[in-house]
This record gives structure tokens, sequence and C-alpha cells, in this order.
């Protein structure tokens, strides 16, 4: 017989697509059954991720029943932030793909044209990465993004790299 171990399932049933919060799960002190590295015991590190399918209160919680929330959605607006000590910029742009909070993606900025990748902060701002090099946005993904913007982005000045 194998010691108890401590994990998580599940408190109820909950469908495909639900967003999880900590009292969505409670630790199980006493599962016998074989651990594998793909479980979780702490309850916080399973909040805000989203199920990839319906599960039954009493299941354990899997990494493969978890996705991390997509927050940041390709084709979005979103404001571009450069930090740096003494300075804080921000631009508007495009993300070029979706994201999850704390995720490195690619976005548009739509005053230079330039693409910069960045971490997601949330669902509309995206922390640029100062030692990734901004790269030239091609025609074709200039016209497909920037359709949709309205004329306002357009009187925006030009950022010097990106």
């Amino acid at each position: 017989m194998r010691a108890a171990q401590s994990i998580l399932v599940f408190t109820h049933m909950m469908p495909a697509g639900a967003t999880l919060s900590t009292a969505d799960v409670r630790v199980n002190d006493s599962y016998t059954g074989h651990v594998t590295n793909q479980m979780f015991s702490n309850a916080a590190a399973i909040a805000g991720m989203t199920l990839l399918h319906s599960v039954v209160a009493d299941q354990v919680v899997l990494d493969r029943d978890l996705q991390k929330t997509v927050v940041m959605h390709k084709g979005d607006p979103i404001l571009l932030s450069f930090r740096s000590p003494g300075l804080h910029l921000a631009v508007t742009g495009r993300a070029l793909e979706d994201g999850y909070d704390g995720q490195y993606v690619r976005a548009l900025n739509l005053a230079s044209k330039m693409i910069v990748t960045g971490r997601v902060i949330n669902g509309s701002e995206l922390d640029v990465d100062a030692t990734s090099g901004p790269v030239p946005s091609d025609s074709a993904t200039l016209r497909r993004l920037t359709s949709s913007s309205n004329a306002a982005l357009g009187s925006q000045h030009r950022s010097a790299g990106w």
C-alpha cells in the first residue's frame, strides 16, 4: 500500500472552458494512488487557468486538464509599454498572437510599423522587452492588421526604434 499524499481534486462538476479559482479545488490529504509530476498540490497554481474538458467532483486535477487562460487576443488593440529607470513610454499597438498573463508575444507598434516582443501584463497591455530588437513588418501584415485601426492612430508621433 502506498503512503497517503496531498493532491488537488475538483470540488464540483465543471464544464469545459470554465476558468478556475481556488474555490473550485480542495486538497485531498488521503490520496494513495500513483502520483505523477502532472498533478497539482497547490490551489494557487491553478487559479485563472481554463478547463480543457468537463470534470466531476473529486477528480484529480492534472495538468493535461488545464491550459493557461488567453487574456490577449490576436488582432486586439493594445498598449505597448517600455519601462526603464526614470522613463516610461507607451504607444498603441496591435497583438500579433494570443497570449496569457506573463507570456512573451509579438505585437505591431502602429506608430513605427515595427514588430516588437513583450510580456503580457493584462488583456490590453504588453511590456516591451528591451533586450529584443524591433523587426520591420512586411506590407501584407500591415494591410491586414491596420485595416481596422482608426484614423486617430495615424496622428501619433513615430517612435525611434520601437
